[in-house]
């Protein structure tokens, strides 16, 4: 037995030694010989070659004897559309083609490096290996593969450019702007609902299902025209507030966090309508509750509020359903609303004026948008890149925005320094940070903005997965609204995006001086979980403020009761007198102290504003307006802190510790001064709130608490 099998291991060694042979000498003959590629060049530059990208229409333009700015709007647009329609190969390719960007196109060294060694690999066992030019070979193939992301490069470009056009001529309100359009003209309608399906595939071509009062509303079509941009607008009217329900959050919270705001709005007398979008199926129990809060007799809030809810699931084709996000709700609540005007609120704010006061604004007024900016954290700047990531900002910032030529015929607004807008963006295209927008509150015109907002979806639901996942998608949080001002800032509808001037600041109680960092001698520090926003027209009247700290403060109460009571309880010492020890000391009279009582040091705990904080956990006596920072400060040996919002990583348990309610909301001190300011530092703002105000700030948010 022993003999059979040593001898069938010999006889299968021997066959494997044979196979390995074989394999080595003759199956490379069967390979393709890897040959360079006949007159291909070794050489093409993808970036460069941007510089020639042209929309085609305007190629024809420059060249036509007759100036299109001969015709009014209406013409001009007609005969854009026309021409691209009769255009031979016309055609717009998306992500859903098949084709996906490699990053790796966009570093050429680092894809030869690779492609070289899989080369070699490949041919590791020909004979004639010495004989093959991997190098030539991998250049011809970059030099293809570069072509072919080229070509998707300019498609993108092309595309942007044609829904640039399209929104100037059919979706926007033109009165005052170069012309009006007549959509009444049976050739513009025709187009408008052509293109409707070419440049925004992911549109169903419905409108949303209301309902108001208990009763589904359905949308009211206007017969004179058969474009879905035009039955958007005609549906369009008046002012209102906008709530949308986020699909990534599963939980209730969210329904008792919106009914809470609810609470506060009626607490504010608010008179505007609220419409309350959603995507995916919300149950008649949280509608029920929903509707019962904002209708229900009060006679502490007699306000009641005209409610609807608006399912937006008909407003999508099937193929986008699972691209559905939070910011994506946010733009197709904001194209779909039945406002023309309107203020999007998120479940997490409770604001601290009256609504209506934001549509006074007179920047927003002027161009239609207004945006409140993110706590400036350095955390929301990029320090670790994607392959491609500088290379794809560059093609946003240079290729998609508005060139001369729509200046020239569509009357479309450059970009350049001089706009007001452009210190904020800077801090996206020049310094890597995302999130530039706080989606706590924001306020749109429609008819000044929905261009921007259609641009701003076509980002979501055709390339969010491709070509700029590279840029904008390289963040630490879930939510992408950069996409929603950089739809705006490529339409180049408006001169201007507007963001309020102030960043996001923090409102509550000062710490105190015995608990403050080691290393913080003069700022002041405030903690905590929610964030406010302060008015740009004094600087120093608080706007509204975020429920996080109450909410942590109900679902993970005894925890984070903990963490606050370290933070905010402090001892000290204090001197006693101390009966226990009797000198008897005579006087210069001669008489007897019996009882000449000794001081004694004794340590107390001060749990006073602990206590404060126990029964109104966001109290608001202080605002810090902390530095705006690029980067750390290097504070060089003095006792400051290096950065304005500081994560404090023990809170980060909140929510793991078994206490229901879901994950924590994360907490930061934020500091008056950085550095030292006389020096490399920078210093903020402290800002008193008066008493008057704090009593208003402490009645609404005891109304957000109330269950």
């Amino acid at each position: 037995m022993k003999f059979h099998l040593k001898r069938y291991v010999i006889v299968t060694s021997i066959l494997l030694s044979f196979f390995l042979l074989f394999r080595r000498q003759f199956l490379p003959l069967t390979q393709r010989q890897p040959n360079p590629i006949n007159n291909e060049p070794v050489s093409f530059d993808l970036i460069k070659q941007r510089n020639k990208f042209e929309n085609p229409i305007y190629a024809k333009w420059k060249l036509s004897s007759s100036s299109p700015l001969e015709t009014d709007l209406t013409t001009r647009c007609n005969d854009y559309f026309q021409q691209l329609l009769t255009q031979e190969n016309f055609q717009i390719n998306y992500h859903d083609s098949g084709y996906k960007t490699g990053p790796f196109v966009y570093k050429r060294k680092k894809w030869l490096k690779e492609r070289i060694r899989s080369l070699r690999k490949q041919y590791k066992f020909d004979k004639n290996k010495d004989k093959y030019d991997f190098d030539q070979i991998a250049k011809q193939e970059f030099s293809i593969v570069s072509k072919n992301q080229s070509i998707h490069e300019l498609n993108i470009y092309q595309h942007f450019s044609h829904t640039r056009i399209f929104g100037k001529c059919f979706a926007t309100n033109n009165n005052n702007n170069n012309g009006v359009i007549n959509m009444e003209n049976s050739q513009s309608n025709q187009l408008c609902k052509s293109f409707v399906q070419i440049l925004y595939p992911w549109m169903s071509g419905n409108l949303p299902i209301f309902e108001r009062n208990k009763e589904r509303s359905p949308p009211q079509l206007d017969d004179s025209t058969d474009c879905i941009i035009e039955q958007i607008y005609k549906n369009s009217k008046g002012k209102g507030i906008i709530i949308p329900l986020m699909t990534q959050d599963k939980s209730n919270n969210q329904i008792q966090n919106i009914g809470r705001l609810i609470k506060v709005l009626r607490g504010l007398n608010n008179t505007l309508p609220i419409e309350i979008t959603f995507m995916e199926l919300i149950t008649p129990e949280a509608k029920q509750q929903l509707y019962d809060i904002a209708t229900s007799d009060s006679q502490m809030y007699p306000t009641k509020q005209d409610i609807a809810f608006v399912d937006l699931s008909p407003t999508t084709t099937n193929q986008v359903k699972g691209s559905i996000s939070d910011s994506s709700i946010i733009t197709l609540s904001s194209i779909f609303t039945s406002f023309e005007e309107f203020i999007i609120l998120n479940q997490h704010i409770i604001p601290l004026i009256e609504l209506t006061k934001f549509f006074n604004n007179e920047r927003y007024k002027l161009h239609g948008t207004y945006f409140f900016k993110s706590p400036s954290k350095l955390k929301y700047r990029t320090t670790k890149f994607n392959i491609g990531f500088h290379e794809i900002a560059s093609f946003i910032k240079n290729q998609l925005i508005p060139n001369k030529f729509d200046k020239h015929y569509f009357n479309l607004y450059q970009k350049g320094s001089e706009n007001g807008d452009e210190v904020t963006i800077d801090r996206f295209f020049n310094y890597q940070f995302n999130n530039l927008i706080d989606s706590s509150l924001i306020i749109f015109n429609k008819s000044k903005t929905l261009s921007g907002l259609l641009i701003s979806g076509n980002f979501e639901f055709l390339y969010h997965d491709d070509l700029f996942n590279i840029r904008i998608n390289n963040t630490p949080t879930k939510t992408k609204m950069d996409y929603l001002w950089l739809g705006q800032y490529i339409s180049g509808i408006n001169e201007q995006i507007i963001f309020n001037f102030n960043y996001a600041i923090m409102a509550g109680i000062l710490t105190p001086s015995q608990n403050l960092p080691k290393d913080s001698i003069e700022c002041l520090e405030i903690c905590s979980s929610s964030w406010g926003q302060l008015s740009d027209i004094d600087d120093i009247s608080l706007l509204y403020i975020t429920s996080h700290q109450l909410q942590n403060w109900l679902n993970h109460q005894k925890f984070f009761e903990s963490l606050l009571k370290d933070k905010y309880e402090f001892k000290f010492n204090e001197l006693v007198d101390n009966f226990l020890i009797t000198n008897t000391n005579t006087n210069t009279n001669g008489n007897t102290n019996d009882k000449d009582s000794t001081k004694l040091t004794m340590g107390r705990i001060d749990s006073s504003i602990f206590e404060k904080i126990k029964t109104q956990p966001l109290k608001i006596e202080t605002i810090i307006r902390p530095p705006t920072l690029i980067e750390p400060i290097n504070v060089l040996g003095y006792n400051e802190p290096d950065q304005a919002w500081v994560h404090q990583d023990d809170f980060d348990r909140i929510g793991q510790n078994g206490q229901g309610g879901g994950q924590g909301h994360p907490f930061y001190c934020v500091y008056s001064s950085i550095g030292d300011p006389l020096k490399e530092g920078i210093r903020g703002l402290s800002i008193n709130v008066e008493q008057s105000l704090q009593k208003k700030y402490k009645k609404l948010i005891e109304i957000w608490l109330q269950d």
